[in-house]
């Protein structure tokens, strides 16, 4: 990498994430100053800025770093999520991406409380509101219609669509242990499903945005695919109580299930970008490739919001 480049990475990269460019290793060291930011911080979308980075230079070593912290901010549940992330994020073992020693051991620290410690998650218990406004709540409710351009997507294979699936985890075995104190992320932005359907062996999510094209809708999408692989593909070996099939379920939480109440399958989970704009300096093709696995697959879906909705 040479110095203009490295110039223009670091006009493109928050002012809040710092950057050392070692040219005779030809290396950069990227500290994220605020790890404990809500997930919709662009301070801390460290997946996209790590791919952007290793786009521009595919050769060049990424080396991740944080800042020392006070004991709140170590504490933060937006903190533990950025570790959680971050541990899956690791776990591609690319091979041109490495973390301090002291990050590497805070990440492991918390994933092995993460794998040990039971957790329980919290079904709906109610259907969505109808439209609100304007905006992403209309869009919203278009995407679920049964006319929805999705169904006819692969990843949908006319499977019915549904809406604010929620994403809470906490940590104990029972109802009773659904707490704030005991929640395991945050909640508000961030924790839920916008849109998800459940085809054959497969579970595909869809994170809805409108107008806001961010770095951030990557570690949304990614935080996201990973907490759904953990509940409804990997809960015995994540030690989450996956609850059973209530009298009466919300928000399409039945299709989860045989007729005989069983569980169904899920063999791979397709995870979707759905945007009108994508932020102008992240290739997010790139990223879906970079991020994909045979087991979860990113996929890019931008669409129109022209009446009726399609896709461009």
């Amino acid at each position: 990498m040479d110095s203009v480049l490295f110039e223009a990475i670091r006009k493109t990269i928050p002012k809040r994430i710092d950057l050392i460019f070692s040219e005779g290793e030809d290396r950069i060291s990227i500290l994220f100053r605020e790890p404990y930011q809500p997930i919709g911080n662009e301070n801390a979308a460290f997946e996209a800025w790590v791919l952007y980075i290793h786009n521009k230079s595919p050769r060049t070593k990424i080396v991740m770093a944080i800042p020392e912290l006070n004991i709140h901010q170590y504490e933060c549940l937006h903190f533990k999520r950025f570790l959680y992330r971050l541990a899956n994020f690791s776990a591609m073992k690319y091979s041109w991406f490495f973390l301090s020693k002291e990050l590497e051991d805070r990440v492991a620290e918390f994933m092995a409380e993460y794998r040990s410690h039971p957790k329980v998650i919290r079904l709906p218990h109610s259907e969505t509101a109808g439209a609100r406004g304007k905006g992403e709540r209309i869009l919203q409710n278009r995407f679920i219609a049964p006319d929805s351009i999705l169904q006819a997507l692969p990843e949908c294979d006319r499977a019915p669509l549904h809406a604010e699936f929620p994403v809470d985890l906490y940590w104990g075995t029972k109802r009773a242990h659904m707490l704030p104190e005991n929640r395991v992320f945050p909640g508000g932005s961030g924790s839920r499903l916008d849109l998800w359907c459940k085809p054959e062996n497969a579970l595909s999510i869809f994170h809805l945005t409108y107008q806001e094209p961010t770095a951030s809708m990557v570690s949304k999408l990614f935080f996201l695919a990973y907490w759904c692989r953990d509940v409804f593909m990997d809960n015995q070996g994540s030690a989450i109580i996956f609850p059973r099939l209530p009298t009466k379920a919300y928000r399409g939480f039945e299709d989860f299930f045989n007729p005989d109440k069983s569980r169904k399958p899920i063999e791979v989970l397709n995870a979707n970008f759905l945007a009108d704009q994508f932020h102008p300096k992240l290739e997010i093709d790139f990223i879906c490739e970079m991020l994909s696995t045979p087991q979860i697959r990113f996929n890019m879906l931008k669409y129109s919001c022209d009446m009726p909705l399609k896709f461009t």
